[in-house]
């Protein structure tokens, strides 16, 4: 499963990518890279551990306020530095990362890419020529972004840059999970709430079909038909204490470890002052609805067994009254078929009445 992290504000934005990345590792990964903008794009990628991107970046001069992080899971395209992420558009303009599978990227690789040299085996290096194209052909970058967007078939999860400015991330998502979150001077975007608590707690869910501008000052959420939505934020109810993996060798032996005090913490906040179970009405209202979709998919899956018995039931019933009436046939009769013989049919009764008997 891939990871994505984003930063726009007015800290230098290296480290908070590569923090944001190394809270992401228990989703697994074959590769990973960030793109910072300073007075250039500067693109690091590395196959391997986050620790390997981690030196090759600090031993970069890439110090500006403003990019985009993701880990790779290997879906189109070996794990490579070239298959890596971000990708980039011939002319470098736009530089973008993406989780998820396009369904159709064969399909507009052949139409709008066909004079296009493309660099790697991926198909998200699809997305970031076609919107490259689009701008290169009169839409603004917002406009080729969601242009782009409408036309892929698939879940995505998008963050783009674009080098004539230094202040957006271009945010899009169906599908595939994706936050923004909001912080007093920056704004942030992120795969999982974990991978940036160390910039800010509050966060704005993103639904499918949705696009984000994020910059310095805020963010804007719209349809893909351009239409603005209002949503509120959420605040996580995380501490940074709670994503490290502290004295365990691996996330999972933690998670395994903590598995009876999350259940008792649960409980606890359904207890009353006597430690007795109370809910809600609304929660007892869902809990039966949930009782009785389960019940009644049990009684369906019963009435269909029920009913693929029956009519295995019927043809077994057919095929032995058949082999009945035939049974002393010989060769010159039943069907003129030369391999019709009465030990054949003797055989066969035996073998239908036996499954008869078994059910």
């Amino acid at each position: 499963m891939c990871g994505i992290v984003g930063y726009v504000g007015t800290q230098t934005v290296k480290d908070i990518l590569l923090k944001g990345l190394e809270k992401l590792e228990y989703r697994g990964y074959d590769s990973a890279g960030l793109a910072v903008i300073d007075e250039n794009v500067n693109v690091i990628k590395e196959k391997g551990r986050i620790a390997t991107l981690r030196e090759k970046a600090e031993a970069t001069d890439a110090d500006g306020t403003i990019g985009i992080g993701h880990t790779r899971w290997a879906t189109h395209g070996v794990p490579n530095i070239t298959n890596a992420h971000p990708h980039q558009g011939n002319e470098k303009r736009f530089t973008l990362v993406h989780n998820g599978v396009i369904e159709n990227y064969e399909e507009l690789k052949a139409e709008f890419l066909s004079d296009v040299t493309l660099t790697s085996d991926t198909d998200t290096e699809i997305i970031v020529q076609m919107i490259e194209k689009f701008a290169d052909a009169g839409a603004t970058p917002e406009e080729a972004f969601r242009q782009v967007l409408s036309k892929l078939e698939g879940s995505y999860a998008i963050a783009m840059l674009d080098a004539n400015d230094a202040d957006t991330i271009y945010v899009g998502k169906n599908k595939s999970p994706l936050l923004v979150g909001l912080a007093d001077d920056a704004n942030v975007v992120a795969s999982d709430s974990m991978a940036m608590l160390h910039v800010t707690k509050t966060f704005v869910e993103l639904m499918d079909e949705e696009t984000v501008i994020v910059n310095r000052e805020g963010v804007q959420i719209k349809k893909l038909d351009g239409t603005t939505v209002d949503r509120e934020p959420f605040t996580a109810e995380l501490d940074e204490s709670d994503t490290e993996k502290g004295t365990y060798a691996h996330y999972m032996l933690k998670e395994i470890d903590e598995q009876p005090f999350v259940i008792r913490n649960i409980i606890q906040q359904y207890q009353d002052e006597q430690n007795e179970i109370k809910l809600s009405k609304d929660i007892r209202k869902a809990l039966e609805m949930q009782i009785a979709s389960i019940l009644l998919q049990q009684e369906r899956a019963t009435m269909q067994v029920s009913s693929e018995k029956n009519s295995w039931r019927r043809f077994l019933e057919f095929q032995l009254k058949f082999t009945s009436q035939v049974s002393s046939c010989t060769t010159n009769h039943c069907c003129q078929r030369s391999h019709c013989s009465s030990s054949f049919h003797k055989v066969e009764k035996q073998r239908i009445a036996a499954a008869f008997s078994s059910m």
